[in-house]
């Protein structure tokens, strides 16, 4: 499920985004002269960097480390298709906090440098771990009126339900924490089949409020067989600090109940 910000972005959508440009230079000189340098004299050209300011991104966005990071070389001009990420420093973006992401470029002479560019990654609009690469991370799977188990197979969230309930909020797959802010409207989506027909509805409830919907009502989409994507908007009034995502897998549609063999959903994403 992708929560992104489309006005001005939240579940821009459910995913739901930044960017940068000062430049540093580094350089290595020939000279006929007894030098105590350790690089060969050989060696020459002068680098300059740009696009290393610090950046800050949202839990759950897409991040590519390299996007916007530049290497001019006096030898060999622009080098930036070589640079290459030293040290990641363990970079997620399903993980809230700051990393340093160390860069790397050799000239064709053999000099080299090394620059780092601070990330900062906030809990935001955005689902942690949307596209279930981590696993069971951030999701939690209830049966206050069903009966259903979960397994992550090839980063999806594979639910097997032998007892839908009488309740469409009786099976939920859900993530606390996400924070909107007011007077935005979000884009909440989901990719999802099922081995038979079956519905699923996205939501969004308030714990700190009684877990109260705050989207008025919801509409179940029928799942079927081949993959499909689930879409609901919500806008807000007020910021939330604590908006509760959950997949409603309960008994809402005739289809629903479970008449013999387990129904199976699988959900490829939720943003």
């Amino acid at each position: 499920m992708n929560f992104k910000k489309t006005i001005p972005l939240l579940l821009g959508v459910l995913a739901l985004a930044a960017c940068g440009g000062a430049s540093s230079t580094s350089s290595v000189s020939s000279s006929t002269s007894t030098t105590t340098s350790s690089q060969p004299t050989s060696q020459v050209g002068v680098i300059t960097w740009s696009g290393l300011e610090a950046q800050t991104v949202v839990r759950g966005d897409s991040v590519n480390l390299l996007a916007g990071v530049t290497a001019i070389d006096s030898i060999d001009g622009n080098i930036s298709g070589s640079i290459t990420i030293k040290d990641d420093d363990l970079f997620s973006t399903h993980l809230a906090g700051g990393y340093t992401v160390e860069y790397q470029v050799t000239n064709s002479t053999g000099v080299t440098a090394t620059r780092t560019k601070q990330f900062t990654v906030l809990v935001g609009h955005n689902v942690a771990n949307g596209d279930f690469s981590l696993g069971a991370f951030g999701w939690t799977l209830d049966n206050p009126g069903g009966a259903s188990t979960v397994s992550y197979v090839n980063e999806q969230a594979v639910i097997s339900i032998t007892n839908a309930g009488t309740s469409w909020w009786g099976i939920q797959l859900y993530q606390l924490n996400v924070m909107f802010k007011a007077n935005t409207t979000y884009r909440g989506t989901l990719t999802a089949r099922a081995n038979a027909p079956r519905s699923i509805t996205l939501g969004l409830e308030n714990p700190d409020s009684g877990f109260a919907m705050l989207n008025p009502g919801f509409s179940p989409k029928l799942l079927s067989t081949t993959d499909s994507t689930y879409e609901m908007f919500f806008t807000t009034t007020d910021a939330l600090p604590n908006v509760k995502v959950v997949v409603y897998l309960g008994n809402q549609l005739d289809q629903d109940l479970v008449d013999g063999a387990p129904r199976v959903v699988t959900i490829d994403n939720i943003k």
